[in-house]
């Protein structure tokens, strides 16, 4: 019998799937639990429709990503910590602690998963962090000053 997978099956498939499995399986297991439906013309059009929207809406949401790191490029953030007389921050800033200062400086949403850097910044003054996503590399300054 030929089904359309509604999610990931082991040893069977991937969601979106049209797959070929044994009657018994599809009418016993997966269709009661909602994990496959019988692959008429109907469906299967549907399905591929489906696959199609959500690859449109993934490149859209890539593209509007790399715009914004486009819009990165060279920039300037500043930020106040407080530092003791050596110029040490009583509290690294990580990767979400900065992408929380690019995020409040450009008005625009960083993922600290984007993030590069070796160690979090321990030290006032001026660091370049990269911004990397999709094969994509910015470079950011981040200036810390202390309070």
């Amino acid at each position: 019998m030929k089904v359309i997978l509604l999610q990931d099956v082991k040893k069977i498939g991937k969601k979106g799937q049209v797959v070929e499995v044994a009657d018994g399986l599809a009418r016993n297991m997966l269709i009661p639990q909602k994990k496959a439906r019988i692959a008429t013309t109907t469906v299967v059009k549907d399905a591929h429709e489906q696959q199609k929207n959500v690859a449109h809406k993934k490149e859209t949401h890539t593209q509007a990503i790399k715009d914004f790191l486009k819009s990165l490029d060279g920039r300037v953030c500043t930020h106040t910590a407080r530092c003791n007389e050596k110029g040490g921050l009583y509290q690294a800033l990580d990767a979400a602690r900065i992408a929380d200062i690019i995020t409040t400086e450009t008005k625009g949403k960083c993922d600290p998963a984007w993030i590069v850097i070796d160690q979090p910044i321990k030290q006032s003054g001026e660091h370049m962090v990269t911004l990397a996503y999709d094969g994509m590399q910015v470079v950011v300054s981040i200036v810390v000053e202390s309070q």
